[in-house]
């Protein structure tokens, strides 16, 4: 709604309704109304008052319409690549929104595929993953009257990845489960924050996370560490206006991908490719 509203990244928040910011108590309890939000686009400039309508959210669904209203196919350089932006793999309604975007929906046309996974909250699946990465087989089908078509049970077209510190929990996981297969991973090192753990609401409203498990892909430990992208590209949140530098080399990636400027996947083994170690080139 922030978005929708017209707030944009690097927005500085100054105050809701002429009182000091406050991500939770600036909004509770104002479900239905409007709040006045104040923001500066740029500094040593005046701010900028937005009405934005504040409403009552479930956090998985508001996640889930968050994914699907990302998903949009973008030209860049005269090819039409793909872009969704996951925010939880919390609930498997996110997986099976997704699969449909990707085998028949607003993505399956596109030619090439951005995913990001950027800041975002926790969760775990593997239906998801298992869909972008296995080598499952073409299916195809001829019926009577002569017409044919098949069914592809996984994406095989270029996918770029794009990761930052925000990037954490399931999300952490599977970027490097796609590292490890050869995808390229844009941004910067992700948060190393991966245990397995339960949640417990606290009599304050508060959430308690407790670790109970170690998670590893292939083996390999991420808890502390986090993963390293092929390539690394900052961006600064403060006044950016809106831009997104990381997202342009992304796309830009893909194109080149696509064009054969570069490989759809690196030649190293899973086992060479490790997610917390190598060096990274940097983008300017």
């Amino acid at each position: 709604m922030a978005k929708t509203a017209g707030i944009q990244v690097g927005d500085e928040i100054l105050s809701v309704n002429s009182q000091p910011f406050d991500e939770i108590r600036s909004f509770k309890g104002g479900a239905g109304t409007i709040a006045i939000v104040t923001v500066r686009r740029a500094a040593k400039t005046q701010p900028v008052e937005i009405p934005v309508m504040v409403a009552a959210i479930s956090p998985v669904r508001m996640f889930l319409e968050a994914v699907s209203a990302s998903a949009r196919i973008v030209d860049y350089a005269g090819r039409d690549i793909g872009y969704v932006r996951l925010w939880t793999l919390a609930s498997p309604l996110t997986n099976e929104t997704v699969e449909t975007m990707l085998r028949s929906g607003v993505l399956s046309e596109s030619d090439g595929l951005v995913l990001d996974l950027r800041g975002r909250w926790g969760g775990i699946s593997s239906e998801l993953p298992e869909m972008l990465m296995e080598d499952f087989a073409d299916i195809s089908f001829t019926m009577r009257n002569g017409r044919n078509f098949s069914q592809r049970e996984t994406w095989r077209k270029p996918i770029v990845v794009l990761i930052d510190g925000g990037t954490r929990s399931a999300n952490e996981l599977l970027a490097c489960a796609m590292k490890k297969r050869g995808f390229s991973l844009i941004g910067e090192k992700s948060a190393g924050a991966v245990l397995g753990g339960n949640a417990y609401v606290l009599p304050d409203d508060s959430l308690l996370m407790v670790a109970t498990s170690m998670v590893r892909v292939d083996g390999e430990v991420l808890e502390g560490r986090g993963v390293e992208p092929d390539k690394i590209v900052s961006a600064p949140v403060p006044y950016a206006g809106g831009a997104d530098p990381q997202l342009e080399v992304a796309m830009k990636e893909v194109s080149e991908q696509l064009s054969g400027v570069s490989p759809w996947r690196s030649s190293l083994s899973p086992e060479q490719r490790r997610c917390s170690q190598g060096s990274a080139a940097r983008s300017n």
